[in-house]
């Protein structure tokens, strides 16, 4: 047991020298070793304040102009449609300084994924804005209802769906594909672009079928939505700071 304790000990005091802090001096800058980070120059910088409105970010600039240098020229960056980081510009040591980081928060629909009618329906009315094609498509998913006698008709473009209960007349509800629709995916302050996406009803031999929206247009909505974003700030600030807004480069 005693050669165990010590033996312990004789590992323990390795760790604590492993532990202790090494610099390297390398054309005169001070390095540690290994990764070779460097330790000197380091510039004291603010943690990142996070916020989830562009409103935010507005009140933000506008309200605490003494806290970033102009001279240095900042930064409004529209990284996504649901990310904005305001930040200086290159430093003493190259890097930049987030002082900002606004993240939008959005309703999740889970496209090509495949719901229920209860789900489908909640899903609709939660995560997209009221449009034409929209009405449509929960006026055909709405009057599907367990017991009906049903028959699907798809040629890849319209989706006709005959829907009879009891002895009443079969009714058909029609939805061309693609549909145009507008999902909550971006900043509330700004409108939500529209997109197309393709509609789908499985056609199983389930007692329920299953409802699917996949996207379509390849993306051409997020330039949208961060152009729609990049106005909203630029206008916001002229208005609020005026031409100190020119000390501001917002890019996307």
């Amino acid at each position: 047991m005693e050669f165990l304790r010590e033996a312990m000990e004789y590992i323990s005091q390795l760790t604590r020298k492993g532990e202790e802090i090494r610099v390297k001096e390398i054309c005169g800058k001070t390095y540690a070793p290994g990764d070779l980070t460097r330790y000197d120059d380091k510039i004291d910088r603010a943690s990142v304040l996070n916020v989830s409105t562009l409103s935010s970010v507005v009140d933000y600039i506008s309200g605490r102009v003494n806290e970033w240098d102009s001279a240095g020229g900042m930064i409004l960056h529209v990284v996504s449609p649901t990310g904005v980081v305001f930040c200086s510009g290159l430093d003493g040591v190259r890097q930049r300084e987030i002082l900002l980081w606004a993240k939008a928060v959005v309703n999740e629909f889970n496209f090509g994924i495949s719901y229920d009618q209860e789900s489908f329906m909640v899903a609709l009315q939660s995560n997209f804005e009221a449009t034409p094609d929209l009405a449509a498509i929960m006026k055909l998913a709405g009057n599907i209802v367990k017991g009906d006698s049903r028959t699907y008709s798809d040629d890849g473009v319209t989706q006709v769906a005959s829907m009879r209960t009891g002895v009443s007349v079969s009714q058909q509800a029609i939805v061309p594909n693609p549909v145009v629709l507008k999902p909550y995916r971006t900043f509330q302050e700004i409108e939500q672009p529209e997109s197309p996406f393709v509609f789908r009803i499985s056609n199983s031999n389930e007692q329920q079928p299953k409802f699917y929206l996949f996207e379509a247009g390849g993306g051409v909505w997020k330039l949208q939505a961060i152009e729609r974003i990049k106005e909203y700030l630029k206008t916001s600030l002229v208005q609020r700071i005026g031409d100190k807004a020119n000390d501001i480069t917002i890019i996307g």
